[in-house]
């Protein structure tokens, strides 16, 4: 099978974008987050003077990727500070880190981390013996506009 790709923007397909797959199962990595892509499959068929092509394609499918949310893995709370960890996100150009003292809402950004491959954080300063609770999103940076990932699950910690 040929596999055919385009942004959705762009009017038409090209053999310049084109995949030879020989399975059903076609894994498309680079791409822009935040992009929309059209796809279509074209079967083929080698022969020994010429390769021959099916005379319809497949419906063309569309896809946008997306940056994954963020796994919060620890908060570890000391005296009037709490340092909170997470997986690095594939493709993330930054995270940003929100805290409230409610595990239900009240969350206000405390930090935005420029730096894809940093995945800590301390907050300093707090109050102590308080419970603060966080939450994590990253960020792509794609022509000077931010599109932002889904925010991981709430981890809290209490000050020392």
């Amino acid at each position: 099978y040929y596999v055919y790709y385009k942004p959705s923007t762009t009017k038409n397909f090209s053999n310049k974008n084109r995949v030879k797959v020989t399975t059903n199962k076609f894994f498309h990595k680079g791409l822009k987050t935040g992009t929309s892509y059209d796809y279509k499959v074209v079967a083929y068929c080698k022969g020994k003077k010429k390769t021959v092509t099916s005379v319809k394609s497949s419906a063309i499918v569309s896809a946008t990727p997306k940056l994954s949310k963020p796994s919060l893995q620890s908060a570890k709370a000391g005296k009037k500070k709490v340092t909170i960890t997470w997986n690095k996100v594939s493709g993330a150009s930054g995270y940003e880190v929100y805290r409230s003292t409610k595990k239900s809402g009240g969350y206000k950004l405390v930090k935005t981390i420029k730096k894809g491959n940093t995945v800590a954080f301390t907050n300093t300063k707090l109050k102590k013996r308080t419970t603060y609770y966080y939450k994590v999103r990253a960020f792509r940076t794609q022509n000077s506009k931010r599109i932002y990932s889904k925010f991981s699950v709430v981890k809290s910690a209490k000050t020392k």
